[in-house]
């Protein structure tokens, strides 16, 4: 029989399904705004430049009427070429001179122009009044009368590289006259690069006809996110590629941000109202939904309907349930017991082969030696080793056994390394019986061995154990100290902080088998600190536990 109520999904659906909506809206909205942000930007910065290569174009045009109407219809040049002697010639060519002088004023741009007349072999010049307009102009008129220039005849300018300044040069030719004058392309492209392009812009020069680049900065541009215009330059071989970041214009995304101010309201608005629902229809039937199960073992669970039909479900579901929870909460308690027991048993075997491994590659090494005098020592204390833990395998076991199973284990050591390691015990006489998991202590003597990096060298360990109190409660007090390198800091605060730390080989599981036993053991009345000593370089293992002299029988259930 089905409750009667709003269904709780059904409202969660269609809000998710508003919600989505406006977001998508939003975003469709943002990335069309933006879109067309981006293209205004390009139209605007396209129309800029091809406004500034127009006004290159009719400087251009402009140069190469004069060059021709100077040779064709300029009397100065008749005078020259009909002077008689050296001062008639002198005399025209200052008149030449000063009409280029005039005209590279009226053009504003550093603009040179160089005239030669090989019927009387006179030549001058006019150079602009930049620092490096006269060893530039000089190297020109070198590469002009060596002929290792390209010097074409024609109606296009050509590019021309003069000590690292690339220049732009048109020549003519008349009669027994060249006349030749050239410009420098920076300067040519300075407007574009003051008043269109941004720090990030860069212009390109290429040759017309194969595309490669040249000039100084003869390299393609990567134009991948960039605003880029490639373009032919009229009148000359040259091809010029542009490119630019493009940064948004921040005014043009006031509407669409006020689109989203208002979606943010609405869906604000829509969450508060949402809350509003849940706290009347939702929280407080499932207040009183706890309360009900919290008395439900005595008194049961009487009919009460609310406003949303899955808890009036649940309500009807638990009514039920009183009889099947008292069985399962039997079992659940003694499976929980049966697992924590299983899986003490899983980490003591879990550590148990570590050590021998380490010791059958020990009687191997000594055997390719034909050592066997030491081989027959090292399997007495190796079946002594092994005794111990076949006779307590669970239990646990007295202080005194632990000392002999480490006194074990270094002798080991020792057989192996041709050493005298050993421990310094302080130790009351009556804490020898006191209770301890086995292995526990083990594990840090073994890495003291393996991390010393002291090869064939003595290995010092010292152990002090004492007893206290912690919260009126009599503990243990363990603390292991060696003469190592010493363990890093990092390293030590992830195992006080109870971080897992093994590699990809297994390695440095001992430490968190150990912490987790203790834990299995003990409950949270354990304490397991590791540390650089203080004192000398080495590492200090500090353990504390509640001191027994006898085994305990289960295990504490809070965990």
């Amino acid at each position: 029989m089905k409750s009667k109520g709003t269904s709780l999904k059904k409202l969660v659906i269609l809000m998710d399904i508003a919600l989505l909506t406006m977001l998508l809206l939003s975003a469709v909205y943002f990335i069309y705004t933006i879109r067309t942000a981006r293209q205004d930007l390009e139209e605007r910065m396209a129309e800029s430049i091809e406004s500034r290569l127009n006004e290159i174009d009719t400087i251009l045009l402009d140069l190469n009427g004069y060059l021709v109407n100077t040779l064709h219809n300029s009397v100065s040049v008749d005078n020259l070429l009909a002077a008689p002697d050296l001062h008639p010639q002198n005399v025209a060519a200052r008149k030449l001179s000063d009409d280029f002088r005039i005209k590279a004023a009226g053009l504003n741009l550093p603009v040179s122009f160089y005239f030669i007349c090989l019927k009387n072999a006179s030549e001058f010049h006019v150079f602009d009044s930049s620092d490096s307009a006269y060893p530039v102009g000089m190297e020109a008129i070198r590469l002009i009368r060596s002929q290792d220039a390209e010097v074409v005849v024609s109606n296009q300018w050509h590019y021309l590289s003069c000590l690292g300044t690339d220049l732009i040069m048109k020549t003519y030719r008349y009669r027994t006259c060249m006349f030749c004058c050239w410009i420098p392309l920076d300067s040519l492209f300075s407007a574009i690069e003051k008043d269109v392009l941004s720090d990030k812009g860069r212009i390109t020069y290429l040759n017309a006809e194969s595309l490669e680049p040249i000039g100084s900065a003869a390299f393609l541009q990567d134009t991948a996110g960039r605003y880029s215009y490639n373009q032919k330059l009229r009148h000359t071989n040259l091809r010029v590629q542009i490119s630019d970041s493009l940064p948004l214009n921040l005014r043009n995304l006031i509407i669409p941000g006020l689109i989203v101010l208002a979606l943010t309201s609405s869906v604000f608005i829509l969450s508060c109202y949402t809350l509003f629902y849940f706290r009347r229809h939702i929280e407080q039937p499932i207040r009183s939904m706890r309360e009900l199960i919290a008395a439900y073992s005595t008194h049961g669970i009487p009919s009460r309907q609310t406003g949303v039909r899955e808890i009036n479900d649940t309500l009807g579901a638990l009514s039920g349930m009183q009889k099947e929870l008292e069985s399962i909460r039997i079992d659940m308690y003694e499976e929980r017991l049966k697992h924590t027991r299983t899986e003490l048993q899983f980490y003591q075997l879990q550590i148990k082969p570590h050590f021998f491994v380490n010791c059958f590659s020990i009687i191997y090494a000594m055997a390719q030696k034909k050592n066997f005098t030491g081989i027959q020592q090292l399997c007495l204390k190796l079946s002594s080793y092994v005794r111990f833990h076949f006779l307590n395998s669970f239990d646990l076991i007295p202080l005194r056994q632990e000392l002999a199973h480490l006194n074990d284990y270094l002798d080991i050591q020792n057989i192996r390394h041709h050493t005298h390691s050993r421990i310094h015990e302080t130790i009351d006489e009556d804490l020898l019986d006191a209770m301890i998991p086995p292995m526990l202590l083990i594990t840090f003597v073994e890495n003291s061995v393996k991390y010393s990096q002291l090869e064939n060298e003595d290995i010092e360990i010292e152990l002090d154990v004492s007893s206290g109190t912690d919260n009126g409660e009599t503990t243990l007090h363990l603390e292991l100290s060696d003469n190592g390198i010493g363990i890093d800091p990092s390293m030590a605060e992830k195992i006080n902080q109870d971080e897992m730390i093994v590699d990809q080989r297994g390695e440095h599981v001992g430490i968190s088998n150990v912490r987790h036993r203790l834990s299995l053991l003990y409950g949270t009345t354990y304490l397991l600190h590791v540390f650089p000593c203080r004192s000398h370089p080495g590492t200090t293992v500090e353990i504390m536990i509640p001191l027994r002299k006898e085994p305990i029988d289960e295990y504490p259930a809070d965990r």
